[in-house]
């Protein structure tokens, strides 16, 4: 029941945007008033610019926004369950989401939002409810300013899992950590709850996830062009053994002989389930990071490791990980190694 209610109130702050240069991800939410999760469809927009940029130069995301569907039950739902009321309604939320740039600086920006959505409803004699209008809301993304490395095309997508800090989403307003990368704070009447969501999908009975790469939704050139869908080079993860070294993990990925680099995003996330915080789940040892190799050589990604997979290292001499290679142009890469600590 507040499932239903939490995923509904998911769409009123993030409507699809119209323009070029925008991407649906699917992602994973889990909602703190059941404690499972549920699929989102998440729209992100935006255009890069300058067209080129040299290694150094400023380049900026600009015109961006975030927005999904609107479940269309939710009017009746929410007055139905005593959270919405005859006339309007304004639904105020607070959003944080985590935007990555391949081949560019910082690797990721964080960014807080903040929205009031609201539907009308209708109701006969009696109080029997009779309509409600939609929501349709899209929140405008400030411009963030990046610098290119000149590593390859620069490419705007949703952050992975982990890439935000701690937020006050808990009891009170406490900050407390999160999982994902779009985290979703809405206050409704009496009640208050969090959707940590991340790039992923989750089944029955909806207590893990299965973790993806988001692609990008904006780029532009760097030193090359980005290649068209299926003509990319494929690399390869060369490494056939992965050691933890403080913070971060070197995966060595190799491109083959060719007219073209490969390039695209790798993360790291665990082959099984594993107990964290009290649930077992799929989890990130990686966020991720851009790579870009030039053809017929093999180079160095260094990873940054999450605070809690560098816990359960400590308390373990191994982890068995899946690298997932995400090409720019390519199929997906994966293949599974143990990270030693």
């Amino acid at each position: 029941m507040h499932v239903s209610i939490a995923c509904a109130l998911l769409a009123t702050v993030l409507a699809t945007p119209a323009h070029a240069g925008s991407l649906t991800t699917t992602n994973a939410c889990l909602y703190s008033v059941s404690d499972e999760y549920r699929d989102q469809a998440v729209t992100l927009a935006g255009t890069g610019s300058p067209r080129t940029a040299p290694a150094g130069t400023a380049v900026t995301l600009s015109g961006a926004s975030i927005s999904a569907t609107l479940p269309a039950s939710l009017p009746r739902t929410g007055y139905d369950l005593g959270l919405l009321k005859a006339g309007v309604n304004p639904i105020p939320s607070r959003v944080w989401i985590a935007i990555a740039a391949a081949n560019a600086t910082p690797a990721t920006q964080v960014r807080e939002l903040t929205v009031t959505a609201s539907t009308t409803i209708r109701v006969a004699a009696g109080g029997r409810f009779v309509s409600g209008t939609p929501i349709v809301v899209r929140i405008p993304i400030p411009n963030t300013t990046w610098t290119a490395t000149g590593g390859g095309p620069v490419s705007f997508a949703q952050a992975g899992a982990g890439t935000l800090p701690n937020l006050p989403v808990g009891s009170n307003d406490l900050v407390v950590p999160v999982s994902g990368s779009i985290v979703v704070k809405p206050t409704l009447a009496r009640l208050r709850f969090v959707m940590d969501c991340q790039p992923g999908r989750t089944a029955p009975p909806y207590t893990s996830v299965t973790p993806a790469i988001a692609q990008p939704f904006a780029g532009l050139e760097a030193d090359s062009p980005v290649p068209a869908a299926g003509t990319g080079t494929a690399a390869r993860i060369a490494s056939t053994r992965l050691r933890l070294s403080g913070r971060r993990v070197a995966v060595i990925v190799a491109c083959p002989q060719g007219t073209s680099a490969c390039r695209g995003r790798i993360a790291l996330r665990s082959v099984a389930p594993v107990l964290t915080g009290g649930r077992k789940r799929i989890l990130v040892v990686s966020p991720g990071a851009g790579y870009s190799v030039p053809a017929g050589t093999r180079r160095t990604v260094r990873l940054n490791v999450g605070a809690t997979a560098r816990g359960l290292l400590s308390r373990r001499s191994s982890l068995r990980v899946r690298v997932t290679l995400a090409p720019t142009g390519n199929k997906i890469v994966k293949r599974e190694l143990t990270l030693n600590r």
